[in-house]
């Protein structure tokens, strides 16, 4: 049975194996997922030991939609707070969300939005209502990969700081919603 302990803060460790209920140690490899509650659509993160995943360990069907995931470690309860996902992890995590879904494509913009700010991503242009985003250093197709679409979901300001201010603390990122590129049109 799935546990998920609410007490603990979600941009870092659970520290507790969702898939067996057993504690994680410092230093073990886990595999953090970012999930949606199937009834209130809040995100929240569930960790599970590496062992536990590679048996077949995973968020319940029924209760939990599965947004993206990401292999982490588990650190000293006393260290200091720092960034969950990289510019790396939230480029793989943008790409692993399905589009189609309001919340999901308000989403995946925040993040393309971010990632934009960063200068990670660079814009080639827009297409049906998408963004062609590639990574930067990425040769242009066709020599490089296919761009990354990315859905207008028509964010404004007030949406950009509302999926930030859901997103920063489940994926332990600094800043505020500011750092996100808040003039979104």
């Amino acid at each position: 049975m799935t546990r998920f302990a609410t007490s603990y803060p979600t941009g870092q460790s659970t520290r507790v194996c969702a898939g067996t209920g057993r504690a994680l140690a410092e230093g073990e490899h886990a595999i953090a997922v970012l999930v949606e509650d199937a009834s209130t659509g809040r995100m929240c993160r569930l960790d599970f030991a590496e062992n536990a995943w590679s048996g077949g360990a995973r968020p319940e069907a029924s209760r939990w939609r599965v947004i993206g995931q990401w292999r982490s470690l588990v650190g000293r309860k006393e260290s200091p707070t720092r960034p969950v996902l990289d510019d790396d992890g939230l480029l793989e995590l943008l790409q692993q969300i399905e589009p189609g879904e309001p919340k999901r494509d308000a989403l995946r913009c925040v993040i393309a939005l971010l990632l934009l700010r960063r200068r990670v991503l660079v814009q080639e242009g827009a297409r049906g209502g998408a963004l062609l985003l590639r990574r930067r250093g990425d040769p242009r197709p066709p020599e490089g990969p296919p761009p990354i679409e990315v859905r207008d979901a028509g964010v404004d300001e007030a949406a950009v700081n509302e999926v930030m201010a859901e997103i920063e603390p489940l994926l332990g990122l600094p800043g505020g919603a500011a750092d996100a590129g808040g003039g979104a049109s």
